[in-house]
């Protein structure tokens, strides 16, 4: 088997005793890209292994990409399997110079081709304790299977140059296939859950991205339809999924627009998360969260317009309304779940009360408490009386935030 090093910052492959073709460039910028978004979501380094053959044993990984990109010859694993991921930890068989140099866990991710092992991909958390959870593994071997193509079109490619003008040129749009099939990837693990511009920086390297569970401080926005379960009844199930698919996909946006992060749905009800993960001043955070419930208010009568216009609502069918509660303290952020599933959220009391508020909350209200009145300016809050709320044992002053900013 030949092993390699495969060099982002010069474009060129190199191996032991032989002489290759340069690696192209736009295909090692690619690559580049789709690690650095992939590593950036699991809070880790990145390496890559260049290697040739069916099957793969006594994988010596010879290049690391580290933050001052200075290549790194560390340790060799065993692959046995070139379908089938490799999840070590401490608790593992991790060799002894990677534990030498720090490293706590390691994620070995094949990429193959038609039966090829092309590369072999390694993730690296360092220091700290670490265990990789079955969604770090999907997200590694999804962009694994993205990445086999480029590498596949760039060995065609080195290979091209005396050949004759038209193959060079299917291979080009090969490679611009690639780089769509790349820009899916990126989407649709990430653009779902995050602001596209918050993407775009993470996939241009400029911040990292560490999932695995840390106190912060952070602004919890709660969102719901008021009388869900009443309007199912009266439209029946077709016509509320529709509404409901409407809904969140405007809701959503109204999120983005103001660089909120959707932590996720629950029915009809929406958890939003300001500070996390990007970490964003308390202050910015309740802009932002009061921003996006505002906007929420005014997608919401729009939708309605809609609706009306189509025959959904109407008649005995009353308007969609809905309610807002917001909150801002410290809770515990990160990949919370086992093997079988996980998923990225927030957990602790600030989580709660945002979600006691949003239930106190009357129809067409954004309701916020003490902690999110301090930042605001007093001429758009109103003052309520304090309210018993549902797991709090004192009473909490409440205010009602103006739906016109």
């Amino acid at each position: 088997m030949t092993v390699e090093s495969l060099d982002f910052r010069s474009g060129e492959r190199r191996d032991r005793g032989s002489s290759l073709s340069p690696f192209p460039v736009s295909v090692a910028s690619i690559l580049r890209e789709m690690m650095a978004a992939v590593a950036g979501m699991l809070g880790a380094t990145f390496a890559v292994l260049r290697g040739s053959g069916s099957r793969a044993s006594d994988l010596c990984l010879v290049y690391e990409k580290t933050e001052s990109g200075f290549p790194i010859e560390f340790f060799a694993a065993t692959l046995r399997d070139t379908s089938v991921p490799i999840a070590l930890s401490e608790t593992d068989d991790l060799p002894p110079i990677a534990r030498e140099m720090g490293i706590t866990a390691t994620l070995l991710v094949p990429c193959s081709h038609r039966g090829e092992l092309l590369a072999v991909f390694a993730f690296h958390h360092h220091h700290r304790p670490h265990r990789w959870t079955e969604e770090e593994i999907r997200v590694a071997t999804a962009m694994a299977g993205g990445a086999a193509w480029t590498l596949s079109i760039a060995l065609q490619q080195s290979s091209l140059f005396s050949r004759p003008q038209p193959q060079i040129f299917s291979i080009q749009q090969n490679e611009e296939k690639v780089k769509g099939i790349t820009d899916y990837l990126t989407e649709s693990v990430l653009k779902r859950l995050l602001p596209a511009s918050l993407v775009d920086r993470i996939a241009a390297g400029e911040i990292t991205l560490d999932l695995r569970p840390e106190p912060r401080e952070l602004t919890v926005l709660f969102s719901d339809i008021v009388g869900f379960t009443p309007l199912s009844i009266r439209l029946g199930p077709r016509a509320i999924a529709t509404l409901l698919n409407e809904y969140l996909e405007t809701m959503t946006r109204a999120v983005f627009e103001s660089g909120g992060t959707v932590d996720k749905f629950m029915g009809d009800a929406i958890l939003v998360l300001f500070g996390a993960p990007e970490t964003v001043a308390v202050e910015e955070q309740v802009r932002r969260a009061i921003a996006t419930a505002r906007a929420m208010h005014r997608s919401l009568d729009g939708l309605n317009e809609k609706w009306r216009e189509r025959g959904i609502i109407g008649g005995d069918v009353p308007a969609v309304r809905f309610r807002c509660g917001i909150h801002t303290g410290s809770a515990i952020v990160g990949m919370f779940g086992g093997n079988q599933r996980s998923d990225y959220t927030a957990i602790g009391p600030t989580v709660n009360f945002a979600s006691r508020l949003q239930e106190a909350a009357p129809a067409n209200t954004i309701l916020v408490s003490g902690a999110i009145a301090r930042y605001l300016d007093k001429r758009e809050i109103t003052k309520i009386e304090s309210l018993k709320l549902k797991g709090i044992d004192e009473e909490i002053l409440t205010y009602s935030v103006s739906i016109v900013g």
